[in-house]
């Protein structure tokens, strides 16, 4: 089991609207982490961020990353979200690809949020830092 810290991530887009989008989302979360280092690991996420139109956004995920080269790897989360720019629903599933790579403690993230109908309407690419706060396994009983 390893947990980490989500520390503030950006959001920008790469889209045509005119429409103010705050590209900076500061938030806080938490990530465990389950499995082995060496080939790959379950990841669950939850936190809560300041969303692109200055809203609480939450949200909590389910993932697997694959190691593929040394500390470099990529995987998918399924995640819930909810934020109150989203009005119908305000609450909604979204698959989000997932690349990370890790130095030490630190992990630097990056996410791609599909455009999905009016709950997601841009395309976002999204980059966030983790920091390790405890590791370890439990220990063993005698």
């Amino acid at each position: 089991l390893h947990a980490r810290r989500r520390l503030a991530g950006t959001t920008p887009r790469p889209h045509q609207s005119s429409e103010y989008l705050n590209e900076f989302n500061p938030g806080i979360g938490l990530r465990a982490t389950f499995g082995t280092r060496k080939t790959g690991h379950l990841i669950i996420e939850g936190g809560t961020f300041e969303d692109s139109m200055e809203n609480q956004a939450k949200y909590f995920s389910l993932g697997y990353l694959v190691r593929i080269v040394h500390q470099f790897r990529i995987g998918v989360n399924a995640g819930i979200y909810n934020s109150e720019t989203f009005q119908d629903p305000s609450t909604f599933f979204v698959p989000v690809p997932i690349v990370s790579y890790t130095i030490g403690p630190f992990t630097a993230n990056t996410v791609y949020y599909p455009k999905y109908s009016e709950f997601v309407p841009y395309h976002i690419l999204g980059f966030y830092a983790t920091i390790r706060i405890l590791s370890g396994a439990p220990a063993k009983k005698n």
